[in-house]
């Protein structure tokens, strides 16, 4: 009995790649003038995996990334309205509609909320609270004393 050339029966895929031994032992059988029946009969791995590999070209990736995409909005322009958002209470509660009007350039609705969210800004920021004095402190206290239930 002959045994096969890739030991362990099921191979751990890490990241949907298959380990390079693998990948080299079914492009050797290959060269060697094998069919694919008798690679996958030697090697243990599936017919499909096998077929996938061998039509590859050179990539370890089953599936390339897309390309970066382009951005309609450059930093300079997400920039410009994140301080426009923050100058004051009135503009942070100023809707996406009414922010593309304030804009020298004209880009979607959407585009602006996709491109803010990509910056990392967050609609609901919370308008700083002034700090409560000593004296209304206590009132607090003794309102919160006199009405619990």
């Amino acid at each position: 009995m002959e045994t096969p050339l890739i030991l362990s029966d099921p191979i751990e895929k890490e990241n949907n790649e298959w380990p390079t031994p693998a990948r080299a032992v079914i492009r050797s059988l290959q060269r060697q003038g094998k069919s694919q029946r008798e690679i996958v009969s030697e090697t243990h791995i599936p017919r499909r995996t096998v077929r996938r590999i061998l039509k590859q070209e050179s990539s370890r990736r089953e599936r390339k990334r897309k390309l970066s995409r382009h951005h309609l909005m450059s930093i300079r322009d997400i920039r410009y309205c994140i301080r426009t958002i923050s100058k004051n209470w009135s503009s942070r509660r100023m809707t996406f509609k009414a922010l593309k009007k304030q804009l020298p350039y004209l880009p979607s609705v959407r585009t602006i909320r996709r491109e803010l969210a990509r910056a990392g800004y967050r609609r609901c920021i919370a308008c700083p609270r002034p700090y409560i004095t000593l004296k209304q402190a206590r009132k607090r206290y003794v309102f919160a004393k006199e009405h619990r239930w």
